[in-house]
């Protein structure tokens, strides 16, 4: 599953403390990681030759701060093509399933770039507080998200303990989603408004959408209770 020296992770297994760089050979891998720590990159070979197909119901990538303090940063998914089927066959998705693909929470500079991304029926990628990162050179590509249970093939929301702020989308390709493209939330918890801010979206391209087995002229942003966000 591994190769160039990376120590931290064996199949369908979590990752454990490990040094700065996880690098995947090429084929298809069943996986489900766990982020322990700041400063990991996770690279693949390319981002149609190392795929990671989802565990069962397990997110793909989770990574989650303890504490209000942005604990999981600095880290980078490169060269990487991700199925969330559960199945290398497209015709077996478990669309029952609502699993994220990608989850952070509580996170800071983040990259994730030159991914190809399908079939991640729960949130393609999720955010939350999640403060200066980027997501740009991705292939975001057919039924990502769920309109019912309001997931999208990309979701930000500021959460019930700060903002989410500072985020760069830009040229990524979605297509064939199965719900909005790309949903930005700010959040309020009794008293205390958590916004969701200085989002920029540049140059992405939002092109057909299946929707009860029909494609649809549908790509939506949804912002609400935000403030400051630029398109």
């Amino acid at each position: 599953l591994l190769q160039g020296g990376a120590k931290c992770a064996t199949q369908g297994n979590d990752v454990h403390p490990c040094g700065d760089l996880v690098q995947f050979k090429s084929g298809n891998f069943s996986v489900a990681i766990k982020i322990p720590k700041a400063g990991i990159t996770f690279q693949g070979t390319g981002l149609k030759s190392t795929t990671l197909v989802r565990d069962g119901n397990k997110r793909t990538f989770e990574g989650i701060s303890a504490s209000a303090v942005q604990q999981i940063q600095g880290i980078t998914i490169t060269n990487i093509g991700i199925d969330g089927a559960n199945t290398t066959t497209i015709s077996h998705i478990d669309r029952t399933n609502p699993a994220d693909c990608i989850f952070f929470n509580g996170t800071s500079s983040v990259r994730i770039y030159n991914i190809y991304m399908n079939d991640c029926v729960g949130n393609g990628i999720y955010l939350e507080r999640a403060w200066d990162s980027r997501i740009f050179d991705n292939q975001i590509n057919g039924n990502n998200g769920n309109q019912t249970r309001l997931q999208a093939a990309l979701k930000i929301v500021s959460g019930p303990i700060d903002n989410s702020n500072v985020i760069e989308i830009t040229n990524n390709r979605f297509e064939r989603a199965g719900a909005t493209d790309i949903m930005i939330i700010g959040n309020k918890d009794g008293t205390n408004a958590h916004a969701a801010y200085q989002m920029n979206i540049i140059g992405n391209k939002f092109e057909e959408h299946n929707n009860a087995g029909q494609r649809q002229p549908l790509w939506l942003i949804m912002l609400n209770n935000t403030r400051f966000s630029t398109i």
